[in-house]
């Protein structure tokens, strides 16, 4: 979350939580240690989805675009907790996000959701260190 919760009267609301995982979307062109940040971050959103779901509480994912932070959360959410392929959650997200939603620089080749190709390699990433035999080392690629 980028902004602390409130009720219907914009009064702070306790009863709510906030989380702020903040990491860039560098669009594809992330450095080497923004993808580190990004991996452990995506992987940590996730794990703090399914903790909410869990407990039986509302869950609202957003980042400033709702295009690939928050989209690749919910989708390493599929893909570790749910057992969805990579591909599969990235083109749910992405019809959804065409479906759901209208902005400007929503259409073409590099807009819409999930067009960061880095973040699109680490949810595949997260599917193989998932589906990995045991003791086989993969694990260590999903950092929380």
């Amino acid at each position: 979350s980028t902004c602390k919760p409130v009720d219907a009267y914009g009064c702070s609301a306790s009863s709510f939580t906030t989380v702020s995982l903040m990491f860039e979307d560098g669009r594809g062109r992330e450095s080497g240690e923004e993808v580190h940040v990004a991996r452990k971050l995506i992987s940590k959103g996730a794990s703090i989805v399914k903790e909410a779901i869990a407990a039986d509480k509302r869950v609202l994912v957003h980042c400033a675009w709702g295009q690939n932070r928050s989209c690749s959360i919910c989708c390493a959410y599929a893909v570790v907790y749910l057992g969805w392929s990579a591909n599969d959650a990235i083109d749910y997200v992405r019809e959804c996000n065409r479906r759901d939603r209208c902005y400007r620089g929503q259409e073409g080749p590099n807009c819409g959701a999930m067009h960061n190709s880095v973040f699109c390699d680490l949810i595949s990433e997260m599917q193989r260190a998932r589906d990995a035999p045991a003791g086989a080392g993969a694990g260590a690629a999903v950092a929380t």
